[in-house]
């Protein structure tokens, strides 16, 4: 029946994370090396696709069992279980920001073609805001930012703009050539501010 919609396909999210980095470290890079940008746009996509398969209940899941790892590794004083946790405490964090790690790396992409406006569109998009939307606003102008808190933009989740290591290669990009823009660092502050 065309009316019935399948369920949405039930991913281990540690898997979905394997396949992601794969894409973002092992055939990106190679493809970017090679000069071949339309299938390196294709391969962050497909690293997209399969990062928006983990559910948000499995992202939800890992930064509560993300706390609690990072509670038992203050106490914890086993050398072998620390490094145990230590390793759940990354696994985890990876899983919980996954999304963040794919759209991010894409935006990331663009700013350093300098496509700022595209780079926006895959920065708003990490944030939880349609694509259509994301399009509309990604110039980011002032008046871009109110339309977006009007959408129900919830700073308190938009994790990409709190991301220490983002921040850095967003950074390093603005020191090279000045790609991304300066709204892009005032919502990162606003965020920042949130948080």
């Amino acid at each position: 029946d065309r009316g019935l919609q399948q369920a949405p396909e039930k991913v281990n999210p540690v898997d979905q994370l394997k396949k992601v980095n794969d894409i973002l470290d092992k055939e990106v890079p190679a493809l970017n090396k090679a000069g071949k940008l339309d299938e390196a746009k294709a391969a962050y996509e497909k690293a997209i696709r399969e990062a928006e398969k983990v559910s948000k209940q499995d992202i939800e899941k890992a930064k509560l069992e993300l706390a609690e790892v990072q509670k038992k590794l203050k106490t914890e004083t086993n050398v072998e279980e620390k490094t145990r946790l230590k390793e759940k405490e990354r696994e985890l964090f990876s899983v919980s920001r996954i999304k963040d790690a794919a759209y991010g790396n894409m935006a990331l992409w663009y700013y350093r073609q300098g496509k700022a406006e595209d780079g926006n569109t895959k920065l708003l998009q990490a944030a939880g805001i349609d694509e259509a939307t994301a399009k509309k606003h990604s110039k980011l102008a002032p008046e871009d930012l109110q339309k977006l808190g009007e959408t129900g933009l919830q700073l308190q989740n938009v994790t990409i703009f709190d991301d220490i290591h983002f921040q850095r290669q967003m950074k390093r990009i603005e020191d090279a050539n000045g790609a991304p823009p300066d709204a892009y660092f005032v919502l990162h502050d606003k965020v920042r501010a949130f948080n």
